[in-house]
């Protein structure tokens, strides 16, 4: 399994990139594949939630996952090769 990281200094730009990638592949494979999306805090999870998603009925199989409160999300991230993008 492999984990891609795209960082920007603009939220709004990340979530537009978001958005399309996963649209992308539910259009591209299998309309049921579930999708892991980590971030840094359950606020941006809830922004995430509430602001981009909340109109895109697609994207119901995802998972957003943060790393405050969870002891054992250090151990899932080693498991993926790693590589970054940075989004401008």
């Amino acid at each position: 399994m492999s984990l891609k990281i795209y960082y920007s200094d603009r939220i709004e730009d990340l979530a537009a990139h978001l958005k399309d990638r996963l649209r992308e592949e539910r259009q591209s494979g299998d309309p049921f594949t579930f999708s892991q999306v980590v971030v840094p805090n359950t606020n941006i999870a809830k922004w995430l939630q509430i602001r981009v998603f909340a109109k895109e009925q697609a994207l119901c199989a995802l998972e957003l996952m943060d790393f405050e409160g969870k002891a054992g999300i250090e151990a899932r991230l080693k498991s993926f090769d790693i590589s970054a993008e940075e989004i401008k």
